[in-house]
């Protein structure tokens, strides 16, 4: 009699420990329905923050949001005018920070005739700048006026709106008179060599003398970008 009972009572305590463990499984699986996982993917930023749609978070400060968005803009445009020993001498648009071959570059490359060590490739140019090529012979007057005058005979290839030769002293007793002058006085001119002096002097006696100071870009080799750089230094009286 007391072995039954104790038999039924194992037997109840059984059954419901069964109960409570299928209870928990039926709990844990969710009623027997699975929920697939959503994995959303996010694009790290440099910082390795993400914000809920997977783009780097905007800043709490406006300026760094400003700095943002100035890197992600078109960068400025400057314009350049290159002249000289150049190809297609014109005006060029240029991205900001170009430097002076850039802009060499942009107008054909150089002529046939440019002395490509004169000036300084590597400089950075600036809105509105003038950029002028010389010539190997313009190049090696400007030398020899640069060590008479005791400098370096060279520049740095830029001016704000100038010309590569301005550092050319003009003649100490006034100007020069194109149709009366020699080929040393003719060299003292900005951008006029021992060959375009004796041009000068060749045209004058062959189609007698200048009639006006722009006469002179009948001479070959003379174009008007050497005229400009000259004409407040010669006269024809």
């Amino acid at each position: 009699m007391q072995s039954r009972f104790i038999f039924s009572l194992i037997t109840r305590t059984e059954i419901v420990i069964y109960a409570v463990l299928a209870a928990a499984a039926l709990l844990g699986t969710g009623c027997g329905r699975e929920k697939e996982a959503v994995f959303v993917p996010a694009i790290r930023s440099d910082s390795g923050e993400t914000g809920p749609s997977g783009r780097p978070p905007e800043s709490a400060d406006p300026a760094e949001n400003a700095e943002r968005a100035e890197a992600d803009a078109e960068p400025r445009l400057i314009c350049v005018f290159v002249c000289g020993a150049v190809n297609r001498e014109g005006v060029y648009e240029l991205p900001e920070g170009a430097r002076v071959i850039d802009a060499v570059n942009a107008a054909g490359g150089y002529s046939g005739d440019a002395d490509t060590n004169y000036v300084n490739q590597a400089q950075y140019v600036t809105d509105t700048e003038r950029v002028e090529i010389p010539t190997r012979e313009e190049a090696d007057a400007l030398r020899e006026a640069g060590n008479a005058a005791g400098g370096s005979g060279s520049i740095s290839g830029l001016q704000g709106s100038g010309s590569a030769s301005q550092g050319r002293q003009a003649p100490s007793s006034g100007a020069v008179n194109i149709n009366t002058a020699g080929i040393d006085e003719l060299m003292t001119l900005p951008g006029i060599g021992e060959n375009k002096a004796a041009k000068i002097i060749e045209y004058r006696e062959d189609h007698g003398r200048f009639g006006a100071t722009e006469e002179i870009m009948n001479v070959s080799g003379i174009g008007s970008s050497v005229y400009d750089r000259m004409k407040d230094h010669i006269t024809v009286e």
